[in-house]
């Protein structure tokens, strides 16, 4: 009896030291916004350890950042511009990654009927939208005779892309922010991140639920509020 009276106190120690070791694993919250060259990102990841979060969110930093750097439009070398440039010209041998997402493009194009096409390149650079210029009537006419996704002449077997028009551009910024935040996510996934949210821009994934237990919430601005406001018509 003695003995059993003795080891209470041990047990209730070793309790105790459970209980706070448990609460020091919590699920909390870290996030982390950085300007790209193509637009504002922002990770946030649930995680019981500050180091976890830290080394995920930098891990789906540097892959997204990778994956745009073969697909950024805007990027002189990237293996988009370089399919540009080559436009009227010959085929480029790309990487399987660039080879299926625009692949994608022109499925989702076929299914759409040309209403998302990326060869809008042309006709898309007209526009300042910074200054509020529309653009000229005639050089818009123009642009469009450099526009059709029926003019993307893909081969699987060699991983080429070839434009057959002279003047035409490939602009992936319709799908290439969705890719990317999918490509952040597997990498969160990779590090032990089970919940979080990358934001690029106006394009939004979610995956696990908040700590807690419940869903993430994801506001929709109104886009014809007047003024800097931030008026939410919507959440989902």
């Amino acid at each position: 009896m003695r003995m059993q009276r003795n080891r209470l106190p041990f047990l209730l120690l070793i309790l105790l030291l459970a209980c706070f070791s448990c609460s020091g694993q919590r699920e909390r919250i870290f996030k982390e916004t950085r300007l790209s060259p193509y637009t504002i990102v922002s990770i946030t990841a649930s995680s019981g350890s500050e180091e976890q979060a830290g080394k995920a969110i930098n891990s789906a930093f540097r892959e997204m950042e990778r994956a745009a750097a073969i697909l950024n439009y805007y990027a002189p070398e990237s293996e988009i511009s370089v399919i540009n440039k080559n436009a009227g010209v010959g085929p480029v041998k790309v990487s399987a990654e660039t080879f299926e997402l625009v692949d994608k493009a022109v499925f989702m194009a076929r299914s759409t009927d040309g209403a998302f096409d990326v060869t809008m390149g042309p006709v898309i650079s007209l526009w300042d939208f910074q200054k509020k210029i529309l653009p000229d009537p005639d050089k818009l006419r123009e642009a469009l005779r450099r526009v059709g996704y029926s003019h993307i002449i893909m081969d699987r077997d060699s991983s080429t892309v070839y434009l057959d028009r002279k003047g035409m551009e490939i602009n992936l910024g319709g799908i290439m922010k969705g890719y990317l935040a999918d490509k952040g996510v597997a990498a969160l996934k990779r590090e032990g991140i089970k919940t979080g949210i990358i934001a690029i821009g106006g394009d939004i994934k979610a995956f696990g639920r908040k700590p807690g237990g419940e869903p993430w919430r994801v506001g929709l601005q109104n886009p014809r509020q007047k003024g800097s406001s931030d008026e939410i018509i919507a959440t989902v």
